[in-house]
């Protein structure tokens, strides 16, 4: 069974598309509890029906605010393979808008992540909204006031090595 944090894997189905998702389980509902009582109002939520007679999860994707309620039985761990689809996994488009933003500090976290990386025989995985070290288990948030993107955060979690 999954615990809190854990990155699991699952197969979506829309509109006849199969999509693969990825991401992580943020709470553990408890069998006969409906998911809505355990979002809080910073996520969204998405999923239907009624609640389950077994315990079920809520997991967030990687770039979003959106929480998803996957049946139990499609819900896998995440395997080695897979870490690719947190990052590749398509997610709507927020604005089309452009404008110029200081990267700096990106590109100093970057420069340090290829340089370890390369030592030590590990990778990294980056998007627009994070970079992700899976075998140091942190993902570093950006986030950009006045023009100037920043580490907003710093996630931790589980090293995975091998990836």
């Amino acid at each position: 069974m999954f615990q809190k944090n854990d990155y699991v894997y699952w197969q979506a189905s829309v509109k006849g598309i199969i999509y693969d998702r990825a991401g992580r389980v943020e709470f553990v509902v408890p069998a006969f509890k409906h998911p809505k009582e355990y979002v809080p109002d910073t996520f969204n939520f998405y999923g239907v029906g009624k609640p389950r007679d077994t315990v079920s999860f809520l997991i967030s994707v990687p770039g979003t605010n959106t929480l998803f309620w996957p049946n139990i039985e499609k819900i896998q761990s995440l395997g080695l393979n897979q870490w690719h689809i947190l990052y590749d996994q398509r997610l709507k488009v927020r604005s089309r808008s452009r404008f110029n933003v200081d990267k700096t500090d990106r590109l100093k976290l970057r420069n340090l992540c290829e340089l370890v990386c390369l030592l030590f025989n590990d990778a990294y995985y980056e998007n627009e909204d994070f970079i992700t070290v899976p075998g140091w288990g942190r993902r570093f948030w950006f986030g950009i006031r006045e023009g100037k993107e920043y580490i907003k955060h710093i996630e931790n979690f589980a090293p995975v090595k091998g990836v």
